[in-house]
């Protein structure tokens, strides 16, 4: 009988926090796209580089750091993926507050000063990706980004 219990609230308690996660707007997102330029991008990608999501803030200013070799990254403790020589990819993240995401080339080499910015961009377009979290967010949100590019100058 008491066993019986404890099971009833482990559950009970499970599924009072997973409402609490949901109401808030917590649920998971699972972003996914293909880099279509893999084949002038490809070769600036190391095999310390990654896919990263990363908060958008408002006005568009990042906390941003770089490597001894001048690789570019912004600060994020968001979901993370290799690149693979595909550019084929899926980040999922939990727990996200609702608001605006990007995903970012981190540590990629670029050949030049003036190169692009790490931010994976539309195919065709200078538009940045960007996924939206909504407040009301309860369960997974699926999201495909399509065919986008790290934009090499």
């Amino acid at each position: 009988m008491r066993k019986s219990i404890v099971v009833l609230l482990v559950f009970y308690l499970a599924f009072a926090a997973s409402s609490l996660v949901a109401e808030e707007g917590r649920g998971s997102i699972n972003v996914n796209g293909k880099i279509a330029n893999m084949d002038v991008a490809g070769k600036q990608i190391t095999k310390d580089s990654y896919l990263q999501l990363i908060r958008v803030t408002p006005d568009w200013s990042f906390k941003m750091s770089s490597d001894s070799e001048g690789r570019v990254t912004y600060i994020s403790d968001l979901a993370r993926t290799k690149i693979n020589a595909a550019g084929i990819f899926s980040l999922v993240a939990n727990g996200l507050q609702p608001g605006e995401y990007a995903v970012a080339a981190q540590l990629v080499q670029y050949a030049t000063a003036n190169a692009g910015g790490p931010l994976l961009l539309k195919k065709g377009t200078n538009d940045v990706a960007v996924v939206t979290v909504p407040a009301d967010l309860k369960g997974e949100l699926k999201v495909d980004l399509g065919d986008l590019v790290i934009q090499i100058r």
